[in-house]
């Protein structure tokens, strides 16, 4: 025997469905149609369409292309036509025939179906479960379209997927040449632009050799971003010493920490910290934050104590420290 395969009742439950007599006057409540059935006013009985199905009042199952197999031009453009035809299909009878293991999602102010349809759906499908989600979209993949994935899933696989986390630890670094504005006056545009791009191909390769990923570059600054603190270190200290080769120096900050991810890129204060240090750096230094150094411990990376400084926009004094050269 085939095993079943898990069933998801959306919003619309049964766009097709079985022919099945009027509803009962008990359940007139469900829908204003057969609320007027129940008060005396039946609606003119459907008929089949060629594969036995409900299809709705005689001129939308015309509109809609009876017998071809296929809807006529301009019905799609009619959208009260449509929701009508949505809503002339009645699948209360077959109902207990499903044995599928069944989830129901709704949303609780669902603009276009009411709470009470989707609960009748889980009341008459055996052992079928019942999800109620914050929101007022009909179509699942409008909003919070999350939350009903994750209901799916865990329907289908037996367990919730895993929280999706939007913060990371990472290191950020930030680097920019000193006195770039009077180098730049001095030297021209077209020598400094040359002299900037040598700068900027000395660091992307840096980055790469030490697995280091460009977030921004603004002028003559570059913030980078490292899983961990040793390499961001190393990754500093050789982008300084390639820079003396150039003939510049560069001030080098850095500091490790909890960041936020936007859009793929990292921010918050961990990355503000980072920027802070590096503007207190003299030329040439790479001044780091004690987390970086408490975190490099075993790397062989030798430190000096720079003392506490207040960092611009920072609360509280922090202790920085030197990488030894």
């Amino acid at each position: 025997m085939v095993p079943q395969q898990p069933l998801v009742a959306g919003h619309v439950a049964g766009k097709a469905a079985r022919r099945v007599p009027p509803p009962p006057p008990e359940h007139g409540h469900l829908h204003p149609r057969l609320g007027q059935a129940a008060g005396g006013r039946r609606p003119a009985e459907p008929g089949p369409d060629d594969n036995g199905l409900v299809a709705g009042p005689a001129e939308l199952r015309a509109a809609a292309g009876h017998g071809s197999g296929r809807p006529r031009a301009g019905v799609m453009a009619d959208p009260d036509g449509g929701h009508r035809l949505a809503l002339d299909v009645d699948v209360r009878n077959v109902l207990g025939a499903i044995t599928a293991p069944t989830l129901v999602v709704h949303r609780s102010d669902d603009v276009f179906s009411p709470v009470a349809h989707g609960r009748y759906l889980a009341a008459h499908i055996a052992d079928a479960r019942y999800v109620a989600l914050p929101g007022r979209d009909h179509p699942f993949f409008i909003g919070d379209d999350d939350a009903v994935l994750d209901a799916i899933e865990e329907h289908i696989t037996g367990s919730r997927p895993a929280p999706r986390h939007d913060r990371v630890l990472a290191t950020a670094m930030f680097v920019d040449i000193v006195g770039s504005t009077d180098r730049a006056a001095a030297m021209g545009d077209r020598a400094w632009g040359d002299l900037l791009q040598a700068h900027h191909t000395l660091v992307r390769r840096q980055l790469e050799r030490f697995a280091g990923r460009e977030i921004d570059t603004a002028g003559d600054g570059f913030f980078s971003a490292f899983d961990g603190p040793a390499r961001a270190v190393a990754c500093g200290c050789a982008i300084r010493d390639g820079a003396r080769a150039l003939g510049i120096e560069v001030r080098v900050g850095l500091h490790t920490g909890e960041c936020q991810v936007i859009d793929g890129k990292i921010g918050g204060i961990t990355v503000h910290i980072a920027a802070r240090v590096a503007a207190v750096a003299e030329p040439s230094e790479v001044p780091v934050s004690r987390t970086i150094k408490d975190l490099s411990a075993g790397s062989g990376i030798r430190f000096e104590d720079r003392g506490t400084h207040a960092l611009k926009g920072v609360p509280e004094a922090w202790q920085l420290y030197r990488v030894e050269v």
